[in-house]
């Protein structure tokens, strides 16, 4: 399972050390996957992370409209099994549908509910300076991506 180097995965990610939040760990072996994050100041990979969150945006959200979350899961699992996880995937050639069931992985309605085995340790005090407004300073607001203006 790839994943971007955000605190709540990894607590310290250098060229030669990495550590791993123990929460993560512990979801990670409960269900069975390794974690592995993106390389630090490589876009390559952050991109593969990335990628993901655009194609459900622009192939599924785009255009439609819910009710409620209920509606919304419905749609997008129907959306899965029917549309996106029987194309071909342009990096692999082969539908998704067909690859998941190499990876070995337990359908998630067979799994128990995650407890963590320990509380996450406390963050510690951020090591580099940290800047508070009394008031805060005026922001341009506009949208960034056709999406945003589109969806808004």
């Amino acid at each position: 399972m790839l994943y971007d180097n955000a605190k709540v995965v990894a607590l310290e990610h250098t060229r030669s050390v990495v550590t791993f939040n123990a929460a993560l760990l512990d979801f990670a072996g409960r269900f069975g996957f390794r974690p592995q994050l993106c390389r630090p100041y490589r876009p390559q990979t952050k991109g593969k992370v990335e990628r993901t969150i655009g194609y459900v945006k622009d192939a599924f959200l785009v255009g439609r409209t819910f009710t409620d979350i209920d509606d919304m899961n419905t749609r997008v699992l129907s959306w899965l099994e029917e549309e996106a996880n029987i194309r071909e995937h342009g990096t692999t050639g082969v539908p998704p549908a067909k690859r998941l069931p190499l990876e070995g992985l337990a359908p998630i309605s067979e799994a128990l509910p995650w407890v963590p085995s320990r509380a996450p340790a406390p963050l510690s005090a951020p090591k580099r300076p940290v800047f508070r407004f009394e008031t805060a300073p005026p922001v341009e607001v506009r949208p960034l991506t056709v999406y945003e203006e589109v969806c808004s």
